[in-house]
């Protein structure tokens, strides 16, 4: 009897070259206009949802999609139910770093209660220098904690 080997055809997404991956990859990241976007600490976004796909598509977003990592949403309040305070401020830490010192759009979202404590305040504040894009739903005595930071290439700041 003749042994059936099935033939396995590599996915339609395995046969694009790396930059038509990257730029697919670019479309699925979050973007400062339009809706509220997914937290970016979730797992079920982009870019760490992307980075769990295939060891290649790992490579491309952990090392090579540094522009993937610049949109940075912080749904404070929302952490409490999925990660602990030591996991906000080390995968913020790993979005940062991820990003290569490019310039970073960012979204605050967070009640007095949450905002004026919270462990990761610091490690925004260090990455304020490259912050372009600012949208911060918290109550407005919330950015006192920001007074004195310099924000030299901020160009768009809307508060909520």
């Amino acid at each position: 009897m003749p042994s059936k080997r099935r033939e396995t055809t590599p996915p339609s997404f395995a046969l694009h070259p790396d930059d038509i991956l990257g730029v697919i990859f670019q479309h699925s990241a979050p973007s400062w206009e339009g809706s509220t976007p997914e937290d970016s600490l979730s797992p079920r976004g982009a870019p760490w949802l992307l980075s769990h796909v295939c060891r290649r598509w790992r490579n491309m977003v952990l090392s090579e999609s540094p522009n993937l990592w610049t949109f940075l949403v912080l749904k404070l309040d929302d952490h409490s139910r999925h990660i602990t305070p030591t996991q906000c401020v080390f995968k913020t830490y790993l979005c940062l770093e991820r990003s290569r010192n490019r310039p970073l759009s960012v979204r605050l979202y967070s009640s007095a209660s949450t905002f004026k404590d919270h462990p990761v305040l610091p490690l925004l504040q260090a990455s304020a220098a490259r912050w372009k894009t600012l949208k911060a739903v918290v109550p407005a005595s919330s950015l006192e904690y920001f007074s004195g930071t310099p924000f030299p290439i901020l160009r768009d700041f809307k508060l909520s």
